[in-house]
């Protein structure tokens, strides 16, 4: 059974159908991606995971070019994710004869609302950590080791010293 809500905060899958360059009220630069959204995230933490149908919807997600730098920071930082890193922001103009295309692309989609307002914005998950090989990590092991009884011997001493010992250091909770 297909929902027919979107629920704030819940992370969506969709497909970017559409992209334009703009300018928003303020005359900044920015791109428009259209997005059909096909379903929710049953768990907003993993994109690989069970997803509930949802009666697909269109939704319009801005990137901008703002002059504070922290925005700016954030607007490439969406591009970097969708796999453009150019400088040249005018590539993603449908027109451009090196029209750099983001349609077709699967991507997560999170909605938040303020008051009356819905607003999109892309979601981006942080890569799991991946194991390494048991050598690599003895070869790296190895230094911790040194590291560790050096400052287990530096406790030590202290504590022979009356100093600071084990018991009065700050612990992490």
């Amino acid at each position: 059974m297909e929902k027919n809500f979107i629920e704030d905060g819940a992370v969506y899958q969709a497909k970017v159908i559409d992209q334009i360059v703009t300018r928003n009220k303020n005359e900044e630069l920015q791109v428009v991606f259209t997005a059909k959204i096909s379903g929710k995230l049953s768990d907003d933490r993993d994109p690989h995971g069970s997803v509930e149908p949802v009666a697909p919807i269109e939704r319009d997600i801005f990137v901008t070019f703002a002059g504070d730098p922290k925005k700016l920071a954030i607007a490439l930082d969406h591009l970097k994710q969708l796999g453009f890193e150019d400088a040249d922001v005018v590539k993603l103009h449908p027109d451009h004869p090196k029209f750099f295309s983001i349609i077709g692309k699967d991507v997560h989609l999170r909605c938040k609302t303020k008051g009356e307002s819905i607003f999109w914005n892309f979601a981006w998950f942080r890569a799991r950590p991946k194991a390494v090989k048991l050598e690599e990590a003895q070869s790296a092991a190895e230094l911790v080791k040194l590291r560790i009884e050096r400052m287990r011997g530096d406790l030590s001493n202290q504590d022979n010293s009356g100093d600071q010992t084990t018991d009065s250091l700050p612990r992490r909770v």
